[in-house]
């Protein structure tokens, strides 16, 4: 799961990983469970792990793939810990994803914030808004629709930012 409490055994499956010119029967994974840079695991071919935190709070959890030729990929993923207690009511947890990464100007670039959570409502219920510039000012209003396009009339490295809130105005 994104998110769970301190009895929670979290999965973490790479399984999905591969690699488009040579056979996946020899991929090596490692991971690290608090992208501190340090990693948790060592190079191992079983693809599925099991980890459980002790500590609650927002953690990225960040995977290493390597190739037969020694290449290598890394890719990460929020996930949110909390005590477990009855009566927590947590802010959401925000995630997006961006499709393409980079483009001249005039590209039409995807935001798709659907991996956004909360430990106390579904997903679809939360709104989102963005900040396409990272002024300050946002571009959206509140909404629960999670995907929305934009294209950049001047070229340049951007910071978007997005807020989450759930049904208790939590953000």
């Amino acid at each position: 799961p994104y998110s769970g409490n301190l009895q929670t055994t979290f999965t973490f499956n790479a399984s999905q990983s591969h690699d488009n010119t040579q056979s996946n029967t020899n991929m090596q994974y490692r991971w690290d469970y608090q992208n501190d840079g340090i990693w948790d695991t060592q190079w191992s071919s079983n693809s599925t792990l099991q980890y459980q935190y002790q500590k609650t709070g927002y953690y990225t959890v960040g995977l290493e793939v390597q190739d037969n030729n020694g290449l290598t990929d890394w890719v990460s993923r929020n996930l949110i810990v909390t005590d477990g207690s009855s009566g927590d009511n947590n802010s959401p947890f925000a995630s997006f994803t961006i499709s393409p990464t980079s483009g001249p100007v005039g590209t039409v670039f995807t935001f798709d914030a659907s991996d956004v959570s909360d430990l106390q409502e579904n997903s679809s219920s939360l709104q989102v808004r963005w900040d396409f510039e990272n002024d300050g000012n946002w571009d959206t209003p509140f909404t629960t629709n999670k995907t929305i396009t934009k294209q950049y009339s001047t070229a340049a490295t951007y910071t978007i930012k997005l807020e989450v809130k759930d049904n208790d105005g939590n953000i």
